[in-house]
């Protein structure tokens, strides 16, 4: 169990890398590999171009939204995280696989990765700790950071994509 207080949970039977390989095999699902998406989309009032031609399936977009748009209104400020991974001679090390430390450590979250797979491991756990830290230059950004000037700039982006339809931000 990921997080013992939500009510709806799930690990897929046979772990997600089949059911990602089936998504992919997909006929309607194209894979490009060494590929950056910013290099081959661009956005004209008529719509969104990849590859220069009118893309009218749907997009769905993982990434930082100022990225996507070449940083035309600014760059969004974002933090992103040093993992130090511990392993200790114990079978459980918490009670759930992931505990989020809010206060006291200069860590923000443990998780321990048997607990993801409910196997019972005898006599040892690993761990991993996220300490939090500013991005920098070829960090990866992993959260925004929310404060009164950068939503506001958040949502001029966003309002930047309402017009195309086909666009969607799951980052």
């Amino acid at each position: 169990m990921y997080f013992p207080n939500d009510l709806y949970q799930m690990m897929p039977k046979n772990g997600f890398t089949p059911m990602f390989e089936k998504m992919l095999d997909h006929p309607n699902i194209e894979v490009k590999l060494n590929s950056n998406i910013l290099d081959i989309i661009e956005f004209k009032n008529d719509g969104i171009y990849v590859e220069n031609k009118l893309f009218d399936g749907e997009i769905i977009f993982t990434g930082c939204i100022d990225e996507l748009f070449k940083y035309k209104l600014g760059k969004l400020p974002y933090r992103t995280l040093d993992f130090v991974f511990e392993t200790h001679n114990v079978s459980s090390y918490q009670e759930a696989s992931v505990v989020n430390y809010p206060n006291e450590e200069a860590f923000t979250r443990i998780s321990e990765f048997s607990k993801f797979t409910c196997l019972p491991v005898e006599n040892y756990s690993i761990i991993v700790k996220e300490y939090p830290r500013a991005h920098q230059v070829g960090d990866i950004p992993y959260y925004p950071i929310e404060i009164k000037e950068n939503i506001l700039l958040y949502e001029n982006y966003l309002e930047l994509t309402k017009k195309y339809t086909n666009l969607h931000l799951l980052g």
